[in-house]
C-alpha cells in the first residue's frame, strides 16, 4: 500500500489513496488511483407520486448522498432525507442504513397515459457521482400499473378499503386524496380513482409552475 513515490512503485501496485469513496486502488504514473465505489441506485416506481430507491452496492463502505432530478420536469433538483421526504441539502449515509427508501414530495408527479413522468436518482461520495437510476411514476388513478386508469382500478381500491388486504401500505398507492396525501385510505380516495378513471386531470399543481 503507500505512496506510489515511494520507491518508485511500478504501474498496477495496489495503494491506498485514503479516499472512502474509492476501491481497487493501483498506481497509475506515480499517483494512487481508484475506481469511483458508488453505482447507479435502483429506483422504482410505486404509485403515483412514490418512488423507491436503493443505493447500490448495498453493503459498500462509501456513504453516499441521494440526488434526484427530473428530465421531464426540469426544475426538480433535491436531495432524499433520510426519512423518502426532499431536501435542498444532501444528507449522507451508508448504503445500507438507507437500504430501500420510500421517497415521497410534490415534487414527485404522476404519468399521463401517453407521457411518463421521468425521475433520476444520482449517488454522490465527495467529489464522485454515480451514472442515473431511474423510473417513472405510474399513471394517476392506475393502481395495477397496467397503463390506464379503469374499472379495475377501482375494484382494486374498493376491495382493499373494504378488507385492508394488500401487501403494500394503502397511503403508498391508494392514498389518492388530498395532496399531497394523508396516510389514510377512505371512500374520498375512492372517489378520487372514479374521477380519474373519468378522465378527469391530476388535481395538485405540477412541479414546475
Amino acid at each position: 500500500m503507500g505512496n506510489c513515490l515511494d520507491n518508485l512503485k511500478p504501474d498496477g501496485t495496489e495503494c491506498d489513496d485514503f479516499d472512502v469513496c474509492t476501491d481497487q486502488e493501483l498506481c497509475v504514473n506515480g499517483v494512487c488511483v481508484g475506481d469511483p465505489i458508488p453505482d447507479a441506485p435502483l429506483v422504482e416506481g410505486l404509485g403515483g407520486r412514490n418512488l423507491l430507491v436503493t443505493p447500490q452496492p448495498p453493503a459498500s463502505a462509501a456513504p453516499v448522498a441521494l440526488h434526484l432530478t427530473s428530465p421531464t420536469w426540469t426544475c426538480v433538483d433535491k436531495y432524499i432525507n433520510f426519512d423518502g421526504t426532499l431536501g435542498d441539502f444532501p444528507m449522507t449515509q451508508l448504503p445500507n442504513l438507507w437500504g430501500t427508501v420510500l421517497v415521497r414530495g410534490v415534487e414527485l408527479y404522476p404519468s399521463a397515459k401517453f407521457i411518463p413522468s421521468i425521475y433520476e436518482v444520482r449517488a454522490e461520495c465527495g467529489i464522485y457521482v454515480s451514472p442515473p437510476g431511474s423510473d417513472a411514476t405510474w399513471v394517476w388513478g392506475d393502481l395495477d400499473n397496467d397503463g390506464d386508469a379503469d374499472f379495475m382500478d377501482i375494484g382494486l381500491i374498493v376491495d382493499e378499503w373494504r378488507f385492508q388486504q394488500s401487501a403494500v401500505n394503502p397511503e403508498v398507492i391508494f392514498d389518492l386524496y388530498p395532496c399531497p396525501g394523508d396516510n389514510r385510505l377512505d371512500f374520498r380516495d375512492i372517489a378520487a380513482d372514479t374521477d380519474a378513471f373519468r378522465g378527469l386531470p391530476y388535481p395538485c399543481p405540477e412541479p414546475c409552475p
